[in-house]
């Protein structure tokens, strides 16, 4: 748990680990994204298609919705927002790029990223409940790497 004097709030987020090593914010923050073959809506099918060319895009973003700014409405599942949801945790990707079954073929997104700039680490307090290591990135990414994740 750290204390930000500055914001007078406590985050239990563990920011240990890649954020620790050297000057991150001009090497970036190196981030994981899963996203599944799986597919039960057209936005579902649109995110995966663009997926397998390295493109993330906040679904708030997409024709006809209103985006929103709340991390904790997008951690609870309304992730029509402006960000995509990446993790420092690879596992945790894998796991969203199975499905919801874990036999669904997927791929995991990676990409460096400014912390601060690019990346921030949700703090809601349902994004600290979920436990994913969960940073948003705010707007559309291109040029990530794309690894194939079979079940």
């Amino acid at each position: 748990m750290m204390k930000d004097p500055a914001y007078d709030w406590t985050r239990d987020l563990d920011l240990s680990g890649e954020i620790s090593k050297g000057d991150n914010n001009r090497n970036g923050i190196l981030l994981y994204r899963g996203v599944s073959s799986f597919a039960h809506t057209k936005t579902q099918t649109m995110m995966y298609n663009e997926a397998l060319f390295g493109i993330a895009i906040p679904n708030g973003f997409r024709s006809g919705e209103t985006a929103h700014w709340n991390m904790d409405d997008h951690a609870g599942s309304d992730n029509y927002s402006v960000f995509t949801s990446w993790t420092t945790n690879k596992e945790t990707a894998r796991y969203f790029a199975k499905g919801v079954s874990g036999k669904s073929e997927g791929v995991i997104l990676s990409k460096r990223f400014k912390i601060g700039v690019n990346a921030i680490p949700n703090v809601s307090e349902t994004g600290k409940r979920m436990q994913e290591n969960e940073w948003l990135i705010f707007g559309p990414v291109i040029r990530a790497n794309v690894e194939h994740i079979k079940p």
